[in-house]
């Protein structure tokens, strides 16, 4: 109770010493007012019992002096009453129990020995009437002579008379044990009052510890007691408020300071990442083009301070774009850090890699410096670029394991010697570049130092890129036809559309002069769709069994809407889809990202035939042919030129005739320029043939459609 009472706090504190020290003082008081107790009540014992052995001593010396037996145990019973007597004893004059009492069977009783003992112990003669007291343990033992009137001083015997202590002393204990179950019961609430006056003395103190313990605790909701008392306590209440105040306070300062440190920290990663990806290829890790630039100044620094010269390589994969379209961009991307890394086994630590975006990666090479005089080892920078340029030609050519796929690429490099192709960043890519370029015209897989003259060309091709731009709004482009004839009948069934280009400074240029640059600038959609166009138009004025054939370019199949130029062209011009046949190379049935054949089926579903040109260059596979249902084979120039001369010309005609026989497609053999090889192909079985032995490119209104050539007429055989 008192615990509860007080609760934590400094009431107890202040309770539980006065309560052990009182507790102390209780115990010290009742104890020895049991012990002072007790003894008086031993005192009182004694003189009762001599009280009452001097009482009944005169009955007893008559009784014994008279030997009556009966009163003499008679007046022993009588004692018995007391609840103090234990046991007496009447001893003769000769020592015999002349008469005996014992209050309870369980008592042990007084016997002469045992009065005699006693007696002899205390070695005093008994004189007459001398009462003796013997405190043994639990018992009073009174030992009295006993005289008579006619004995004179003689005694008759003596009388022994036993008195318990236990009575005495239970009830002694049982007085203190009361006195003390009351002090300790007013203890307890003399205890309990105080307890109680402390604990509300003490309890906004409480209040006040509890708050100060949750404020601690970071708890800052806290309501603080006390706060409208005007003594010490609400002085610490209000001391108390302020500190919740500031704590408050500091918290929020604590939290806008973690706050803003996080910021901070966020921003300066944030930072950390775009300085990174501002100079770094975030898929390899390589240096960008950003980074090259830099790297390239500093290079040139170097060679203005230790005369070091250094080399710049630009590099671009073979048939990337192979693996990309198969396979798809993720192998892509793997491919991409697997070239990466086989580059930095090439490279000493010193050089610099970077990747330029797509397939394409730069190297920067700069010569050792001595660590004695801080010049350059040696300057031989063409002979290690050499050296470099090849050991990373046989490293990319090696086959790579993308996914569990087997990849072979090459590369192409343009290289580029500072100072020699110059200092300045822009100056050394563009001449890599050039180089480059070379490199890819040349059959790809190969390396090319730059040239002046790659300069004059890249400068010539430049301006006929712009002056095609201008060409075109200007109607600067002419078509011309060349006729295809029937080998077995002779007759013109039809006419390839050839463009030309009437330059107003350089002249009439063929295909083979700016073709090539329109693929590459992307205006060969606009100038195909003006070909096709003006053809349509053309063919309209030529009789209605005369065929027109037009030559497409991969990248006018990329577009998908092409279907939708062709349609319009056919619809504007009014030309029948089935006189209208469209050409396209190998190559475009190579590029695996377009939708070539789907548009090539679409085609031809609206009536428009089908012609695979050039057939026996590039690849050459047979399984185009299985692809796609072409209507026509055209048989290259390069194997009707010496089908007379060379056995093999011949026979690689005779089997590409027979090929289109068997598949039920026609074959149209290109270049033939005499009248023996029309003879040949004639014999071979061939089906319509194109040359200028049939007739020359010309426009479409001098075209003569009565004879196998427009300039006369050629009897077949």
């Amino acid at each position: 109770m008192i615990v509860q009472l007080t609760r934590p706090s400094i009431a107890r504190a202040a309770i539980f010493p006065v309560a052990g020290m009182l507790s102390v003082i209780t115990l010290l008081a009742v104890a020895g007012l049991a012990s002072r107790y007790s003894a008086g009540a031993t005192a009182k014992l004694l003189e009762k019992a001599a009280l009452t052995a001097r009482v009944i001593a005169p009955n007893v010396a008559a009784v014994a002096w008279n030997f009556d037996t009966q009163s003499g145990t008679r007046l022993l019973q009588s004692l018995e009453s007391d609840p103090d007597y234990e046991s007496g004893i009447i001893v003769d004059d000769k020592g015999d129990i002349f008469a005996s009492s014992q209050r309870a069977l369980g008592i042990q009783p007084i016997t002469p020995l045992k009065a005699r003992t006693l007696l002899d112990a205390d070695r005093r003669e008994l004189g007459p009437s001398e009462l003796r007291e013997f405190v043994r343990g639990e018992e009073v033992i009174d030992i009295l002579p006993l005289f008579t009137a006619e004995r004179g001083t003689r005694n008759v015997g003596y009388m022994a008379l036993s008195f318990s202590r236990r009575r005495v002393h239970e009830a002694a204990l049982h007085e203190a044990m009361g006195i003390a179950v009351a002090g300790v019961a007013t203890l307890l609430a003399l205890c309990a009052l105080l307890a109680w006056i402390l604990s509300r003395v003490t309890h906004p103190i409480r209040e006040i510890t509890g708050a100060m313990s949750h404020l601690s605790s970071g708890v800052f909701d806290t309501v603080i007691p006390a706060l409208d008392r005007r003594d010490e306590i609400g002085a610490m209440a209000r001391a108390l408020a302020v500190f919740k105040e500031n704590s408050i306070e500091r918290q929020r300062l604590e939290f806008l300071t973690y706050s803003l440190q996080e910021k901070t920290d966020a921003l300066r990663r944030e930072g950390e990442k775009v300085s990174h990806l501002a100079h770094h290829d975030p898929l390899t890790g390589l240096a960008n083009r950003a980074q090259l630039r830099t790297r390239i100044e500093q290079s040139s620094q170097a060679l203005l301070e230790t005369g070091a010269h250094f080399t710049v390589f630009i590099l671009d994969l073979d048939r990337f774009k192979e693996v990309n379209d198969s396979l798809g961009h993720a192998a892509g991307d793997s491919l991409l850090m697997a070239v990466a890394l086989r580059l930095k086994m090439e490279l000493r630590e010193h050089d610099v890699l970077a990747r330029l975006g797509g397939d394409e990666f730069a190297i920067i090479r700069s010569q050792p410096i001595s660590s004695d005089d801080g010049s350059a080892v040696s300057n031989d920078s063409g002979h290690d670029a050499t050296n470099l340029a090849t050991r990373i030609l046989r490293s990319l050519t090696e086959a790579f394991d993308i996914d569990g796929n087997t990849v072979f690429v090459g590369c192409s490099i343009g290289i580029a010697l500072a100072p020699r192709d110059g200092s300045e960043p822009e100056a050394l890519m563009k001449a890599a570049d050039l180089a480059l370029y070379e490199a890819k015209a040349a059959g790809r897989n190969c390396f090319f130092f730059f040239e002046e003259k790659f300069m004059r060309v890249a400068d010539e091709r430049h301006r006929l890129e712009a002056d095609m731009r201008v060409g075109l709004s200007r109607g600067e482009f002419r078509l011309l036809y060349q006729p295809i004839a029937n080998v077995a009948t002779g007759k013109v069934i039809g006419a390839e559309a050839l463009v030309r280009w009437q330059h107003p400074s350089l002249g009439l240029l063929t295909p083979n002069r700016f073709i090539h640059l329109a693929e590459e600038s992307g205006l060969i959609v606009e100038l195909g769709q003006w070909i096709l166009e003006r053809a349509c138009q053309d063919a309209m004025t030529w009789p209605p069994d005369v065929q027109l054939a037009v030559n497409l370019s991969a990248i006018q199949l990329r577009n998908t809407s092409f279907l939708g130029i062709v349609r319009s062209a056919l619809a504007d011009s009014g030309l029948p889809p089935r006189r209208l046949e469209l050409e396209v190379t190998e190559t475009v049935l190579l590029d695996k990202r377009s939708n070539a054949l789907s548009q090539l089926h679409q085609l031809r579903d609206i009536g428009v035939s089908i012609a695979l040109d050039d057939f026996g260059t590039g690849y050459s596979s047979l399984s185009y042919l299985r692809a796609f249902p072409f209507d026509r084979i055209k048989i290259d120039r390069s194997f009707t030129k010496d089908i007379a001369e060379r056995a093999d010309c011949a026979a690689i005609v005779s089997s590409i005739v027979g090929l289109g026989r068997s598949l039920d497609i026609a074959t149209t053999v290109e270049g033939v320029e005499t009248e023996q090889q029309l003879e040949l192909v004639r014999a071979l079985g061939a089906t319509m043939a194109q040359g200028y032995l049939i007739g020359k490119p010309i426009p479409s209104e001098a075209l003569d459609f009565e004879g196998i050539r427009a300039d006369q007429t050629v009897v077949a055989a």
